[in-house]
Parts: structure tokens; C-alpha cells; sequence
């Protein structure tokens, strides 16, 4: 059965992943197993309940309509039913995403909801709720330089490194915005999400290895009438890592308080900046730009700790 390396995990699939790293004759430890299979209604030590999830001890039950239902369990196993015409490309892209984020919390392993940015051998994040610009705006800096590890779940590792780890090569981006990002909107387009964003891969520009992290910039929106950034305190810095970690609903109470001291080390340790922009109109060239100096002091800052 076919092996491969994301997320920092090793992964054996009778599905096909795409825009993954395959590994070949390798010596498997502690692998994620992914396999077709029946996939219950409920589960008897239910601990939320909500129309396309349920959560139990270490195990979550998952709903994506048209394309499946996943059960994610122990860390180690993901089980997923097809609709009956369900897309592969969509199926494997909810394993990678959601499947996969909730083994790193069944893991008690950080995953944030955030892009990546690679420059000078390190990583920052930039993170955000769904359509605050967070890929659009990493996309932009991308597009003039550096690498990235992937986009919308990033992995990231304990201290003291906080190694990020790479994802699948893909990106999610809306037509709108590929209109200004030429360089793109030319790449192969693996899918469509349910969302209408275009699923497109990253390869050209993906780094295949793991990388420290350097710092985080979250982009949140308000009412403010122009975009603004600041650096987060440690505490402000914590309630913006819970508040953007990929899938938290699906954290279960057993792993919830390692996953919280994992976070109180990264808002200790990594800076994390803040940009405010407007719920309306178009600042896309003013939060790139407040990306690029916040990503400069977090850099300097991290070039002087190491002096």
C-alpha cells in the first residue's frame, strides 16, 4: 500500500493523496492508516454533537456533504465512506486537511490555521479565519520570493525548535484573487472546494523539508477604518494561537490541556503580530505590506536572540 510523508506524519493510504511527498521502501513507524470502510452514525460517549461532527475520547466523526464521512480515531486511523458520487480529489483533500489536523490533536500536536512563508531557512505564519486574506496575502509575498511548506493546516512542532512541517503542495485561492496573481492562476488546478476556491499546486515553490519557525502574524477583520498591525503580548499571543488553530472543536477534553501548554510555550517564545483590517473594502496592498514589516522585525529579532 502506497507510503507518504506530510504533517509530519507517515501516512498508509488505499486512497490516492495528491500533491504529496510518497516515500519509497521505507520503514514505517507509528503510521496514520487510511482506509476505506463503514463509517458509524454516532458514538455512545459522545462529547459534542453538531451536524457534521461528532466528537468522542480520541475519536470524531466527520461529515463533508457530496464528498464523504471520516472516522478519525486513536491518533492512528482514518476511515472514510464515499458518497455515492463523491470526488477522490475532493475526499483526499478533506483527509489532508481536516483528517489529518484532528490526528495531530488525537497526537497533542499544535496545528494552526495559517499559510506558510519560508525565507532565510526559517517560517512564518500567516493565519486568520476563512476569508480574512490569509492565503491571498502569502500568495502576494510568494510571488516575489521565498518557499512555502503549505497552506490553510500547517503542523507545527514542539519547543524548542518549533519545526513546521511540511504540507501537502496546494493552495486554495478564489478566482478573484488569482486575477492578480498571474503566476498561480498558471498552475495545475487539482480541484474545486466546495467553497468555490480553486485547489491549485504549490510544487514550484514547495520546500520538502522541515523548517523553525520565526514567528506569526495573524490577520483578523474589524471595523477599524484602515488596516493596523501591533505585537501580541504573551497572554494576547495564546488567545490568538487557540483562536486560530485548525479544526479546535475537534480538540476532546483528554488532549486539550497538553495542546494548551504547547500553546503557552509557542506565545512565550515565537512573536506574534497582530493586523486589523476593515470587514469592507479593498486593503489587500496594505496588509501586504504591514506582512512584509512585521516579518522584517520578527526576523531581526530573531537574528539578535541569536547573537
Amino acid at each position: 500500500m502506497p507510503t507518504y510523508k506530510v504533517h509530519g506524519l507517515t501516512l498508509v493510504s488505499d486512497l490516492p493523496l495528491p500533491d504529496v511527498q510518497m516515500i519509497e521502501d521505507a520503514v514505517v513507524h507509528d503510521p496514520v492508516r487510511i482506509k476505506a470502510g463503514v463509517v458509524p452514525g454516532s458514538f455512545p460517549d459522545q462529547e459534542l454533537v453538531r451536524r457534521y461532527y461528532r466528537t468522542a475520547p480520541q475519536r470524531v466523526l466527520l461529515r463533508v456533504k457530496g464528498v464523504g464521512r471520516l472516522l478519525i480515531e486513536h491518533g492512528s486511523t482514518i476511515i472514510y465512506e464515499r458518497s455515492h458520487d463523491g470526488d477522490d480529489a475532493l475526499l483526499a483533500a478533506n483527509i489532508l486537511g481536516s483528517g489529518l489536523a484532528t490526528i495531530r490533536h488525537q497526537r497533542a500536536g499544535v496545528v494552526l490555521h495559517g499559510a506558510s512563508i519560508c525565507q532565510n531557512g526559517r517560517v512564518f505564519l500567516v493565519c486568520g479565519q476563512s476569508g480574512a486574506g490569509k492565503s491571498t496575502v502569502a500568495a502576494h509575498i510568494l510571488a516575489g520570493d521565498g518557499l512555502t511548506l503549505g497552506d490553510d493546516v500547517t503542523a507545527v512542532g514542539d519547543a524548542p525548535d518549533f519545526l513546521v512541517h511540511p504540507g501537502p503542495s496546494s493552495t486554495k485561492l478564489a478566482d478573484d484573487a488569482l486575477r492578480r496573481l498571474p503566476h498561480h492562476a498558471a498552475q495545475t488546478n487539482v480541484a474545486r472546494c466546495i467553497s468555490g476556491k480553486r485547489i491549485l499546486s504549490t510544487k514550484s515553490i514547495h520546500a520538502a523539508e522541515a523548517l523553525p519557525l520565526a514567528g506569526i502574524v495573524t490577520i483578523e477583520r474589524s471595523d477599524e477604518p484602515s488596516p493596523v498591525s501591533r505585537r501580541l503580548d504573551p497572554s494576547e499571543a495564546l488567545s490568538a494561537l487557540h483562536r486560530h488553530t485548525f479544526r479546535k472543536r475537534f480538540i476532546t477534553g483528554d488532549t486539550f490541556p497538553v495542546l494548551r501548554r504547547k500553546w503557552e510555550a509557542l506565545a512565550h517564545r515565537i512573536p506574534v503580530w497582530e493586523i486589523v483590517r476593515p470587514g469592507e473594502g479593498n486593503t489587500l496592498e496594505q496588509v501586504v505590506s504591514l506582512t512584509h514589516r512585521a516579518m522584517e522585525r520578527m526576523e531581526l529579532e530573531g537574528l539578535v536572540e541569536q547573537q
